[in-house]
């Protein structure tokens, strides 16, 4: 997926971000622990954020900062915040979800 469609998804209600969370996990994510965890409701959604934004941050904490202002920049529509900040203090983890994607799916 491009970052662009990524970026999409937190243009959907709650209810259709878990939908196409549960969707895309099914269709990209088998044989992977965490993500099967998360689809049995063995892990929180906040857990599977966790694991997802260290993850991110260990393959290349750059790129995941780039991504986590780009999903600042689609959810606020401007940079008034600190980077940083918002994304330990404001993101919910959908936004953590799909910065480490964007980081994920750019490799």
């Amino acid at each position: 997926m491009t970052n662009e469609e990524l970026l999409k998804v937190l243009d959907m209600s709650e209810e259709e971000q878990t939908s196409w969370l549960c969707s895309y996990i099914y269709c990209n994510k088998k044989g992977e622990d965490y993500w099967y965890n998360f689809l049995n409701r063995h892990i929180s959604l906040a857990d599977l954020a966790f694991r997802l934004r260290d993850e991110a941050v260990k393959s290349s904490h750059v790129d995941f900062h780039e991504a986590i202002y780009d999903v600042m920049m689609k959810v606020e529509g401007h940079d008034s915040w600190a980077t940083a900040f918002w994304g330990e203090c404001i993101a919910k983890p959908i936004h953590w979800i799909i910065a480490a994607l964007i980081v994920k799916e750019s490799k």
